[in-house]
């Protein structure tokens, strides 16, 4: 072999090296920060938050002291309220794409699945901690529920942020698990499969805030079935675990879990 050669070899070679790394590193910061959360809120409440049209500031403005979960755009709620999320995530490459400038703005850490469109923006100081899914959760299941309670051994698909959002609360080792802003409904939608592309039409409002959607955006939609089986995972899931998980959205179709006030539990 030639100088030449050699060297050209020893390039390769510390390229393939360095490319290796860049896996294992970020690989390896996620696992160490979710080992470090697990049952880090062993014993105490916490509230995962939806972003439907029910969701209230004043009623965040009550929670600011309690842990608690968000996702998505819940930044526009920001402008209206002192509470702050603890953790925040996303879920959906089609959010992630047109808010992923923005997010860093707001948050020093986001949460979001680890996917192709992870995000590798040069100049975002956000740092990024990623899950990997087992899955979709199976409709009905059929041996045991399609949720997990360790983040680092992966988690399973619901078709929407918050059934991540309840497995994240749960990794967190939180009891009892109050949602709120969870309307379970979204207007002017047709049902369709899983991951259909539907087009935002105009006066359609199924979030808390005003431009929170803009006619003509293409967004993923809402799979009402499904959605109600992955809860049905998880209540069946919390249920053998003694984990409580409530549901306090001020009205809403969501009636998969028992019903408290909101009222009533933040006293």
């Amino acid at each position: 072999m030639t100088l030449r050669q050699k060297a050209r070899w020893f390039r390769q070679r510390l390229s393939s090296i360095l490319q290796s790394t860049r896996q294992v590193i970020p690989n390896l910061q996620n696992f160490l920060y979710f080992n470090r959360l697990r049952n880090l809120h062993a014993g105490k409440r916490i509230f995962v938050i939806g972003n439907g049209p029910s969701l209230n500031f004043d009623d965040l403005d009550k929670i600011q002291n309690e842990i608690s979960i968000a996702s998505n755009k819940i930044y526009l709620a920001f402008k209206h309220t002192k509470w702050r999320p603890t953790y925040f995530t996303i879920a959906d490459p089609l959010v992630w794409q047109k808010i992923k400038h923005v997010v860093p703005d707001y948050f020093d850490l986001a949460h979001i699945e680890n996917t192709p469109y992870l995000p590798r923006e040069p100049n975002s100081s956000i740092k990024i901690r990623t899950w990997k899914v087992k899955g979709a959760v199976q409709n009905p299941f059929l041996d045991s529920p399609g949720f997990s309670p360790n983040f680092n051994s992966g988690i399973f698909n619901g078709y929407s942020v918050t059934y991540i959002n309840l497995q994240l609360a749960v990794h967190l080792g939180a009891n009892p698990i109050y949602i709120i802003g969870c309307d379970h409904h979204y207007s002017g939608e047709e049902p369709l499969p899983a991951n259909s592309e539907v087009v935002v039409k105009e006066n359609q409002v199924n979030h808390f805030i005003k431009g929170y959607r803009e006619p003509g955006e293409v967004v993923y939609n809402a799979p009402l079935d499904d959605l109600t089986q992955a809860y049905v995972n998880a209540r069946a899931y919390a249920d053998q675990n003694n984990i409580k998980i409530v549901n306090t959205t001020r009205g809403g179709h969501l009636e998969v879990f028992e019903r408290m006030n909101f009222d009533d539990v933040v006293g």
